[in-house]
């Protein structure tokens, strides 16, 4: 069985990862996630953003609204996923696990 089936994966909007970075950490923590898709992260590219235990993929949005990413467990071996079509008001992050592939959007 696959390492991704037995354990969580939570989607959540954010809506400012900096504002709420103390219930992501609970979130993280409480339900032991795996992978979390986080949407409206409203990161600027040049934001540093560093969470304890997971490697970050970022697509973030130059006005600082929107964006999302992927928190992907240190202990998983992953691929991050280069998507080609990307118009201007789309943000894709996309990794691949085993044989998963796993997409966020905003």
């Amino acid at each position: 069985m696959s390492l991704i089936m037995d354990n969580t994966i939570l989607l959540w909007n954010a809506r400012s990862i900096q504002a709420n970075k103390a219930e992501l950490l609970n979130l993280l923590s409480n339900y032991k996630v795996l992978i979390a898709a986080i949407s409206e992260t409203w990161l600027n590219p040049d934001q540093f953003l560093r969470i304890a235990g997971y490697s970050i993929l970022r697509c973030d949005r130059a006005d600082g609204y929107g964006g999302c990413a992927l928190f992907i467990r240190n202990d998983i071996p992953f691929e991050e996923v280069f998507i080609q079509f990307n118009p201007l008001d789309l943000q894709i992050v996309a990794a691949k696990i085993d044989s998963i592939s796993i997409v966020t959007t905003y």
